[in-house]
């Protein structure tokens, strides 16, 4: 830098920086009107239309569009990224009701994205005004994400200030897009057609913030458990009135914007959550043990291809230059289920990892002593026969936290004076040990469930046991769900992202949707599980057992991807094949 330069003006082109103005306007002047035309000449990014080819009235703006994601934008999704993470981090998919808590939480956090994004992918401009709103909003996911931790759609009625919490939090995301609309409306107010649209956008979101004020006023008074629905009949009225608006207004549209890759980054994100949650559940074992069993290894290796595959079949059938304005807006929507089927597929692989890691180590720690145990004649020995199998798997365990206190189980067997005569009861007492075994290598794992109803005293393993059987039940059911779920919607996303589908597609379209459901009603099995006898395994136990819940999965997703390919392959040759004929043909 030359000194002389501080003490003298030379500004030009190359090195003046604007100042940041207060507010800025969305519509375009004429003389940004020329600079954009000069921009896109003859082509176009992104597949955006130029501004010459929009065909609006002249009495309607046209407003400035930004053709890829703003750094403001993604910087709006790490705290989406974070909040999904917290989350995560506290909240386990093991109960029907943990599945309903799941759900609505990210349905929340999901929609107060969506409406942040709706708007800064149409009207965002630069501003003071403009960064001091996302800045509310970025306190938003702040305030969503220290109410994840105590989260529950079950105890409303127990914890009613965290349900007035949510309500005020919701009330000002909307309240605060409301200021944003009332700017960019004030800069349309002389385009009457335009100005409606924004006013009615402006009234639905207000109306909407003004529900959860009452909500959130009344939850002290409100005696029903389902008073949460509340929310979601909000946001699903809201969101529907917004697209409606942006379809019947075509200069609000999604036309030349860059939404298609702004929800294709939200699903990375929700891509990469499931293996951040991977890497917990590796630590989690490494922080365990050390003896991983090969099939433990192949099961991370399937959880990490669940997601990859997932990954092509959702990007491989984006294709920007065929989307509609309807089209595009459903698919859009169709984000949103998509994306809890993404989460709760990858929570469900993680979740079998883990229990797999646990019952290998199990198994292993037990072969050899219970072999010795079946031959011991006194109850001394059968005592040294189960210290030795607590003190297999302390040695397998990087930590001896948690272990059980089995003394009053030795003190029982130690009382009985006859072996062969108590037979039924060191039966008895030998699956309590068991039990408490068990439990104990899957906590160290963290596979627990809910202390809610828990058994106290003796039989209280048992009944942990049972709970996480039910728990392992619950997670099977929708895993299969919402991996066939997946399916059928990127099926969905498939026939709403493409206009003038060609055979081959329609086909695809029509195998990805059928192999979808039936990936599903793999679930059913779970209804017909008979584990009554506790001496036999049931057919369900021994599916999970043998570690092929996950790969089922996997191999069905790329068996899906296979017949996709096979199809675009066949119509390519095809297709050459007719080209060539015609190329060649005689000429009469």
């Amino acid at each position: 830098m030359q000194l002389k330069n501080l003490f003298r003006r030379n500004y030009t082109d190359s090195n003046f920086r604007r100042p940041l103005p207060f507010v800025a306007s969305p519509v375009l002047t004429e003389q940004e009107l020329r600079d954009e035309k000069k921009h896109h000449g003859d082509h176009n990014h992104h597949g955006s239309s130029a501004p010459e080819e929009q065909s609006f009235p002249t009495d309607c703006p046209i407003l400035k569009k930004n053709h890829e994601a703003t750094t403001m934008e993604l910087f709006y999704d790490l705290f989406f990224v974070a909040t999904l993470a917290i989350f995560h981090a506290t909240h386990e998919i093991n109960t029907s009701d943990s599945v309903k808590s799941y759900i609505a939480f990210i349905t929340i956090l999901w929609f107060c994205w969506l409406q942040a994004a709706l708007f800064d992918i149409r009207f965002y401009t630069d501003s003071i005004v403009a960064r001091t709103a996302k800045g509310l909003h970025l306190g938003i996911m702040t305030g969503l994400a220290v109410l994840s931790v105590n989260f529950s759609v079950t105890d409303i009625v127990d914890h009613p200030g965290r349900f007035a919490s949510m309500c005020y939090v919701l009330m000002a995301s909307r309240l605060i897009l409301v200021g944003q609309y009332s700017i960019v409306a004030w800069f349309l107010r002389h385009h009457k057609d335009t100005f409606t649209a924004k006013v009615l956008t402006i009234g639905t979101l207000f109306v909407a913030a003004m529900v959860f004020l009452g909500l959130g006023v009344s939850a002290r008074t409100l005696h029903s458990p389902r008073a949460h629905i509340a929310w979601y009949i909000v946001i699903a009225v809201e969101a529907v009135f917004m697209v409606t608006i942006s379809s019947f207004w075509k200069v609000l549209s999604f036309k030349g914007t860059p939404i298609v890759e702004r929800f294709g980054c939200l699903t990375l994100i929700v891509l990469g959550e499931g293996i951040v949650g991977m890497t917990k559940a590796i630590k989690s074992i490494a922080l365990g043990t050390s003896n991983v069993s090969g099939t433990s290894v192949g099961l991370i290796i399937c959880h990490v291809l669940i997601i990859y595959l997932v990954y092509m079949l959702y990007f491989d059938q984006v294709d920007a230059k065929r989307f509609g304005s309807i089209r595009q807006q459903i698919w859009a929507v169709l984000h949103y289920p998509l994306h809890i089927a993404i989460l709760i597929t990858s929570e469900g692989s993680r979740s079998f990892v883990l229990y797999d890691v646990a019952r290998s180590l199990y198994q292993d720690s037990l072969v050899g002593p219970l072999n010795k145990i079946d031959q011991v004649q006194t109850t001394a020995d059968l005592i040294e026969g189960l210290k030795e199998i607590v003190a297999g798997i302390s040695s397998r365990l990087k930590s001896s936290d948690g272990m059980p206190d089995l003394t009053p189980i030795y003190d029982k067997i130690s009382a009985i004076t006859n072996i062969s005569e108590s037979a039924e009861e060191i039966a008895e007492l030998g699956r309590e040990f068991l039990a408490e075994v068990f439990v104990w290598i899957m906590k160290t794992f963290g596979i627990e469930v809910s202390a809610k109803g828990a058994a106290k005293g003796s039989g209280a393993a048992l009944h942990e046991l049972r709970e996480i059987s039910s728990a392992a039940t619950v997670v099977f059911r929708f895993f299969f769900i919402a991996a066939g779920i997946t399916l059928v919607i990127l099926a969905m996303m498939h026939w709403f992202s493409k206009a003038h589908k060609s055979r081959a597609e329609m086909l695809s379209i029509a195998s990805t949707t059928v192999i979808g459901v039936l990936l599903s009603l793999v679930a059913i099995m779970s209804n017909y599980d008979d584990n009554s006898d506790a001496a036999q395994e049931s057919a369900l136990g021994k599916y999970i057992d043998s570690a092929w819940v996950t790969p089922t999965v996997v191999l069905t997703y790329l068996f899906v991807i296979a017949i996709d390919n096979a199809i675009i392959w066949v119509s390519y040759f095809r297709r050459r094949g007719s080209e060539a004929h015609v190329e060649y043909a005689p000429v009469a």
